[in-house]
């Protein structure tokens, strides 16, 4: 019996750091989201954007706003089923940790759909002439990220340009979860493999 506890704790730690991932994942997802609901901040990502061409009119940036929250949403919902899934097999109560970790996905969750609301709203007659990718926009967001922790590594800033990597890091494990192309696979293993370089040079 005390080798099956052993077992559900292991179980356990895994679907805390699987959580924890999509907690991760979902946050820069917001955050991208509220930097379109701002113009300012808005105006300061495509001056320092490397990845993006142009400009974002109103009714894309609050279209995007809508896609990014939607993905968000979409990411925790299905960790947090998979969790219940996993937990009601081991057939005893979550550990603090994982509880903690739930709570605070439910709680972004919460925040992600306020945003989707917002932004909906926002969009005349509830639609967008613009066909947009949750996908495309978080890889760029993982280069652009990449991009300044290159310029961070030239000006010394260590500590800042590992937590950008390390961002961009989950991004890309993400991305390569929702990829069925085996083109797409392979570019995310090359970015992966050269970000976990980079860190470990780093560290």
């Amino acid at each position: 019996e005390g080798g099956g506890g052993g077992g559900g704790g292991g179980e356990e730690e895994s679907c805390c750091i699987r959580l924890k991932t999509s907690l991760a994942v979902a946050q820069v997802l917001l955050g991208m989201a509220r930097v379109r609901q701002n113009p300012f901040l808005l105006k300061s990502m495509e001056l320092l954007s490397m990845s993006n061409s142009g400009g974002l009119g109103k009714t894309q940036s609050n279209a995007e706003q809508l896609v990014l929250c939607a993905k968000a949403v979409s990411i925790l919902q299905s960790s947090l089923r998979e969790i219940e899934l996993e937990v009601a097999a081991f057939n005893k109560e979550m550990s603090p940790e994982l509880a903690k970790c739930k709570t605070e996905a439910l709680e972004l969750q919460g925040k992600c759909l306020e945003q989707a609301k917002l932004a909906k709203r926002l969009i005349k007659n509830g639609s967008s002439k613009y066909e947009i990718s949750a996908e495309r926009l978080l890889c760029s967001e993982a280069i652009d990220k990449c991009w300044t922790a290159v310029l961070e590594e030239k000006t010394g800033e260590k500590k800042e340009c590992i937590k950008r990597y390390k961002i961009a890091k989950v991004i890309f494990k993400q991305l390569l979860a929702d990829s069925s192309s085996l083109r797409d696979r392979r570019v995310l293993h090359n970015y992966l493999s050269s970000l976990e370089k980079r860190v470990s040079n780093l560290e």
